[in-house]
């Protein structure tokens, strides 16, 4: 029995023992728990999501700019360009009712070309703003988005479309429709319009009579068609005054309506229509097509 007794005390002492390594084990300042790691993919933070091209958590991720909000951001690279990012930056005025999205490059060209160039840009995009006047309207609704039609290391092609809406005396307007665009040469950093791209006489014009352009903008629209797109342009101006519309294109600031932009294999080219209609059509014709008149060619060319 004695024994027994003794047998069964060893027993307890062990466990107690036991019990005793395991707390502290269990408390040790050196111990790892590993339920607080994070797998570093999973880790929360404010960072750039590269599949997305998105920036979650903005305000902790990127510094604040005055009246421009960046929004997100692509990393692009190809054989012929090295690795550069493209920022949609946001203007924003008047508590927010103005939205004019624009492009920020960085890494296609030094540091001084760099900054001149987004200063060219951001000027160019926000000069719809000298489209109305202030005098007379007490309130702007405005939200332009932007579409970049071209970029390599020559040269840049934007597109801005979106609407806006201006208020007389607290009472809001009719919608007007925009598109308008930006054409930069970047050997010199100098914004190129449609003047530069041709030679703008009577084979322009001929080149739109023989339908030798397409209609991309509206597309398949009731009630409208190529020739309708231009029937300002071609029937109802002279041809002198239609050439001077088009020697004027790309002028924001003389109030025109005629813009231009490249792609890699296009030129296109916007006129104004009537509001039913959208305010704008945009006609495309290939490159091949208008070497007669295209003063890019070497410059292409060389490319």
């Amino acid at each position: 029995m004695n024994r027994y007794r003794v047998f069964c005390m060893l027993m307890i002492l062990c466990l107690v023992i036991t019990g005793v390594s395991c707390g502290r084990l269990k408390n040790s300042p050196d111990m790892v728990v590993q339920s607080d790691i994070v797998p570093e993919e999973e880790t929360a933070d404010s960072s750039v999501d590269f599949n997305n091209n998105e920036i979650t958590d903005a305000e902790d991720a990127l510094p604040d700019v005055e009246t421009d909000e960046r929004e997100n951001i692509n990393f692009i690279e190809t054989e012929d360009i090295p690795v550069y990012t493209i920022e949609s930056v946001v203007y924003k005025a008047d508590s927010e009712s103005i939205n004019i999205k624009y492009p920020r490059i960085t890494g296609l060209l030094d540091n001084e070309d760099e900054v001149r160039l987004n200063e060219l840009i951001r000027s160019e995009a926000v000069l719809i703003l000298e489209r109305y006047c202030w005098d007379y309207i007490d309130g702007l609704g405005l939200s332009i988005d932007f579409e970049i039609k071209l970029i390599n290391q020559e040269f840049l092609s934007i597109a801005y479309t979106g609407w806006g809406v201006a208020s007389i005396e607290g009472k809001p307007g009719k919608p007007v429709s925009w598109f308008y665009t930006t054409n930069i040469e970047l050997r010199h950093v100098e914004r190129v319009r449609l003047s530069n791209i041709v030679f703008i006489d009577e084979r322009l014009l001929d080149k739109f009579r023989e339908c030798q352009f397409t209609l991309v903008y509206p597309a398949n629209m009731q009630g409208f068609d190529y020739e309708l797109g231009l029937d300002n342009l071609l029937n109802r101006m002279s041809i002198g005054e239609a050439i001077n519309r088009l020697e004027n294109a790309d002028s924001m600031a003389d109030g025109h309506d005629t813009y231009c932009y490249l792609t890699d294999d296009k030129l296109g080219i916007s006129v104004h229509t009537a509001p039913p209609f959208g305010y704008h059509a945009e006609y495309e014709i290939e490159l091949d097509k208008i070497g007669d008149i295209f003063q890019l060619a070497g410059f292409w060319n060389n490319q």
